[in-house]
Parts: C-alpha cells; sequence; structure tokens
C-alpha cells in the first residue's frame, strides 16, 4: 500500500555496466552515483555489502538459519516464513525486533568465499582512491539469486517508507537467468519521487530548467535550410541554441520564444539574410539591430543575460 516514499507508480532513472567483473567498475558506478546527488546538493550516505556468489551464499544461508532458529519466536510473521524459503531476506526486514536481532546476526558471519572477499576488499580499495565515503552495511542484501558479491544503498534520512533513494549491485547471473550466455553486470536506479522528497526535506530547490541562449526565427520556410547550418554553427561554438520544428508563423515563433523565456532571438530575413546580415532581437527590452552573419555569435555571448 501507499507510504511516504512508496507509490503504486513511481520513475526510476539508472545505468547498468555489462561485461566486466572488474571491482574498479563497481567503484566506478557508486561513486557516479554519489557525484549525481553532489550535483543536486543532497547530503547523502552510501552503504556497501558484499551478498557473496552461489558458492558462498549457500553458507551464509545456513548460518542465518542456525542463529534464527533459537528466536524464530522473536520474528515477526513474514520473517518466520522467511526463515525456511530465503533467510538472507529476514536481513532486510523492516520492523524493529527482526533488525535488531538480524544486526546481532550480521556481526557474526564471516562466510564469503576467497573471490568474494578479494572482490569486497579491491572494492573498498578502490572507493578510497576516489574519495568516496561509504559505511559497510552487514545487513544489507538483495532477495534475488542472481545478484551477486557487490550491493550498494543510497541513504536519506526522514523521507519516510525505508529511507533509501536509490542502489544497485552486481548481477553477474542476470544475463544468464534471463536464457543469454554468463555476463557479469553491474547498476543501479534511483526513485526520482524520493529524489524529490531528500530534496524537499534538505531545503534544495529543483533546479530551473535551461533555456537556450538564443532562438531561430525565419521569415519564411525557404531559409530552413540555412537556419538549421546556423544553428549548428551557434552549438559548435558553446551557445544553446534552438529552431522551430513544427512550422510556425514567423509571428507564432516570435510568441514561442517569449513565452518560453528566450533571452534573443535571431531573425532570418530572406534580403538581409543573402546580404550576409540577421535582425537579433532582445526579447526582454525589446530592442533589435542588425548583425554581421558572421559576428552573430560574438554578439550573442555580448548580448545574453548572465
Amino acid at each position: 500500500r501507499p507510504q511516504a516514499g512508496r507509490y503504486r507508480q513511481f520513475h526510476q532513472l539508472g545505468i547498468e555496466v555489462f561485461g566486466s567483473s572488474d571491482p574498479a567498475i563497481d567503484a566506478e558506478v557508486m561513486a557516479m552515483a554519489m557525484d549525481f546527488c553532489r550535483r543536486l546538493g543532497l547530503q547523502l550516505e552510501l552503504q556497501v555489502n558484499n551478498v557473496g556468489c552461489g558458492r558462498c551464499r549457500p553458507v551464509l544461508q545456513e548460518q542465518l538459519q542456525a542463529y534464527f532458529r533459537s528466536c524464530l519466536n522473536g520474528l515477526c510473521n513474514d520473517c518466520r516464513q522467511r526463515f525456511e524459503r530465503n533467510p538472507l531476506r529476514i536481513l532486510d526486514c523492516k520492523v524493529d525486533r527482526c533488525r535488531e536481532l538480524a544486526r546481532q546476526a550480521a556481526a557474526g558471519l564471516n562466510c564469503l568465499c576467497d573471490e568474494c572477499a578479494a572482490h569486497f576488499q579491491a572494492v573498498r580499495k578502490h572507493l578510497g582512491e576516489l574519495n568516496v565515503k561509504y559505511e559497510v552495511n552487514s545487513c544489507l542484501v538483495r532477495g534475488l539469486d542472481y545478484y551477486t558479491k557487490t550491493a550498494f544503498e543510497i541513504m536519506a534520512p526522514n523521507i519516510g517508507a525505508q529511507g533509501s533513494v536509490g542502489g544497485g549491485g552486481r548481477y553477474d547471473g542476470l544475463i544468464e537467468t534471463c536464457g543469454g550466455p554468463p555476463t557479469p553486470g553491474i547498476g543501479y536506479a534511483f526513485g526520482l519521487e524520493r529524489i524529490l522528497l531528500a530534496m524537499q526535506e534538505q531545503g534544495i530547490p529543483v533546479p530551473e530548467r535551461e533555456r537556450p541562449d538564443v532562438f531561430l526565427v525565419t521569415v519564411d520556410a525557404s531559409l530552413e535550410g540555412e537556419a538549421l547550418k546556423l544553428l549548428q554553427v551557434l552549438r559548435n561554438q558553446g551557445l544553446a541554441a534552438d529552431k522551430d520544428y513544427i512550422g510556425r508563423s514567423l509571428k507564432a515563433q516570435m510568441k514561442y520564444a517569449g513565452k518560453s523565456g528566450i533571452p534573443l532571438v535571431v531573425i532570418l530575413g530572406g534580403n538581409e539574410f543573402r546580404q550576409g546580415m540577421v535582425a537579433l532581437k532582445d526579447m526582454t527590452t525589446g530592442s533589435q539591430e542588425e548583425i554581421a552573419l558572421a559576428s552573430l555569435a560574438t554578439e550573442v555571448y555580448k548580448w545574453r543575460k548572465p
């Protein structure tokens, strides 16, 4: 059912990397995720763990069952069912009494095979080299068998539900589970609604949509090709430029530019353009002057508002 930070419908964004099992990729993926959050201004925590592989996970399950067998009555109804079916999921329970028992159980676990232990050590080393702060959370698990080795969550307090704005991990068994060849992979996904909740909680305004520096307006359709070429010239010189693509009239093009808050308009007229001139209009003041086509980019930079 819907909760704070958890909805029936939600949106995600993320990345995936396939084809490499190098622990440096794991660290780079996590660094990229944290850099995304930093650029938004968010202060979040990275939690990491290693969930093992097909060789060492059965040992982990056995150790968990051995621990929880003596305290089954202290677990919630869901976790008592998980005890036989998938004891790893007990570590992920959000019920307070189960969380405390899970912390005690996880603290005594030492069942990674040599390969997984070496991989986790290398991931942590690379995170340190990238100056990425993190915390090892031994209770961080994944409920699907195709997940292997690295698992991570990016946490924000006070946004409800689980407090996670995103997470990911390594899923070296995914492609094979789907019928393909064994292919290592790792990725993550952010919940956009949770990102927005975290920004709201931390008092960070949503960035305004960036508008183009300049909008190209054509007097008639015969100049569409020239406008397209000029668009690329301006963009290649570092300016954000756009033009009409739906056949608006001259008046409608100007109206669209004004309504969109685009500060400058370049007007391509037939006679003027053939003479190497265009009109440059400041949409804020309404002032307009003719500019030599060859110096247009320079003039736009002068006129462009900070």
